[in-house]
């Protein structure tokens, strides 16, 4: 990675400046022993100086607080972790509950245009839920996740690949299988020990920064910046998770009609250029071998075919 790095946001608030309470500095500061105000020899302690909201913000705490430190990688009850956090460990994302839809009627998104050109297929697509404790999301915050160089038709506008890390896969894999088959691989990309490759669509007006200045969204073309360092970029990503099924003979949808998961891109603001991430290997596609043409040198003689026919052939 180079040195064109923009800062990344505070774990907790992100875009906007915010008063800091109490429970949002309990996973920020470490437990306070001391009373708060003093030191153990009586001494003033000056306020503490802690960041939030934008990365340019300062704020001081209200006070101290005498919270027991959170056991390592427990999350805490008293934030909300959809809003708040946005680096993950596999320990953390453990403890968020993922929740298929029940789809049904309701979800089904076939179209006249489908109907019309493939009368036999019918599709269904519904949101899935995370929640923890008391807290429910549609929507969760990924931070600086790879984004490779690519030079496909369409890439870095209308789609690109994402490198989530890989056992987000595997906790979304769980949960779907509960309910029916769960298929959470790109079928056109190879699985990854590390990454769980995504494609996310219409990306154009959905990609770039937060102005220092204005502190206003400013959306970038992300192709322009690919094609223009041949390397890739990481993102702070805001996404959604979808479950999607479908069947090709008119029919309902089975016990045993699998789940895909999609992800859905809502915001992703440009953590770093100049970044060298490895792509995913694509699936290699079928090989269409065209059969030979005989000529009329190759037909078979009467001779020929009495002999075979008389052999059983």
């Amino acid at each position: 990675m180079s040195a064109h790095e923009a800062q990344n946001p505070a774990e907790g608030v992100v875009y906007e400046e915010v008063e800091v309470s109490e429970s949002e500095s309990e996973t920020e500061e470490p437990p306070v022993v001391n009373t708060p105000g003093a030191s153990a020899t009586g001494t003033p302690v000056p306020p503490v100086q802690q960041k939030y909201g934008t990365p340019s913000t300062i704020v001081t705490a209200k006070k101290q607080h005498t919270s027991p430190p959170l056991a390592p990688g427990k999350l805490s009850a008293s934030n909300n972790p959809f809003t708040h956090k946005g680096s993950w460990t596999a320990g953390e994302f453990s403890q968020i509950a993922v929740t298929f839809p029940s789809l049904g009627t309701q979800n089904e998104t076939t179209n006249e245009l489908t109907r019309s050109n493939r009368p036999e297929a019918r599709y269904w697509k519904g949101d899935i839920m995370l929640s923890y404790e008391s807290y429910r999301a549609r929507t969760l915050r990924v931070y600086n996740v790879p984004v490779p160089y690519h030079n496909g038709k369409g890439y870095g506008e209308s789609f690109i690949y994402i490198g989530l890390p890989g056992f987000m896969e595997s906790v979304f894999a769980a949960a779907g299988k509960t309910m029916r088959p769960t298929v959470t691989a790109e079928k056109a990309l190879m699985p990854d020990s590390n990454y769980w490759w995504k494609i996310v669509n219409d990306v154009s007006t959905r990609v770039g920064v937060i102005d220092s200045n204005t502190r206003q969204f400013r959306p970038v073309n992300l192709a322009t910046v690919l094609e223009s360092t041949l390397l890739g970029v990481t993102l702070n990503l805001e996404i959604g998770f979808v479950a999607k099924a479908s069947t090709m003979d008119k029919s309902l949808l089975k016990a045993s009609t699998p789940f895909t998961v999609g992800v859905t891109l809502n915001r992703g603001y440009i953590a770093a250029t100049d970044v060298s991430v490895e792509k995913p290997r694509r699936v290699p596609r079928a090989v269409h071998v065209e059969l030979p043409k005989a000529t009329r040198a190759d037909v078979a003689t009467d001779d020929v075919l009495s002999r075979l026919s008389a052999l059983g052939l």
